[in-house]
């Protein structure tokens, strides 16, 4: 039997290609950053089922708003990317997000009034499966570690 889901969308394709454009313009001189991130919602929103009056009206209205459409900055560009990818990835890969979050600080989320820690996780903490099943691999770390940078960070964010 045979299970779904997705590996890789062609929205999360499109976005990394738009934000590899917005960095490195020299190098991929054959993409052009804002056609890729129009694709990307575009192709996130048909992938969904969403109307495509409203998905026009959508893009419509993010056309002039920097950090969620492609205007401004950048660094404002950048976060529109990683907002539209958001959107796109929340409930497909949650991991890659935080990850992704980690990465660049992208989407803007502010802090719950209520959080025991200064900041966000720095990385994500194994399930207790993991410690049953393969104690002798998994580094015995308390949860207040995971909130500063240490030897268990990953080494993508010890930046």
């Amino acid at each position: 039997m045979r299970e779904g889901g997705v590996l890789f969308s062609k929205a999360e394709s499109d976005l990394l290609q738009a934000e590899a454009a917005l960095r490195w313009p020299t190098i991929f001189t054959g993409i052009v950053g804002q056609a890729k991130f129009t694709d990307a919602i575009t192709s996130n929103a048909n992938w969904l089922g969403a109307n495509t009056s409203q998905m026009a009206t959508y893009l419509t209205g993010i056309s002039t708003r920097p950090g969620l459409g492609w205007m401004g900055s950048d660094a404002q560009k950048l976060e529109a990317i990683m907002t539209q990818k958001w959107i796109a990835l929340t409930n497909i890969n949650p991991t890659e997000m935080f990850i992704e979050y980690n990465r660049t600080g992208y989407p803007y989320t502010p802090m719950a009034t209520t959080a025991q820690y200064p900041n966000k996780p720095y990385r994500l903490v194994y399930p207790f499966s993991e410690y049953a099943a393969n104690s002798a691999h998994v580094p015995n770390i308390t949860s207040a570690q995971v909130f500063v940078k240490n030897q268990y960070t990953p080494f993508w964010n010890q930046n």
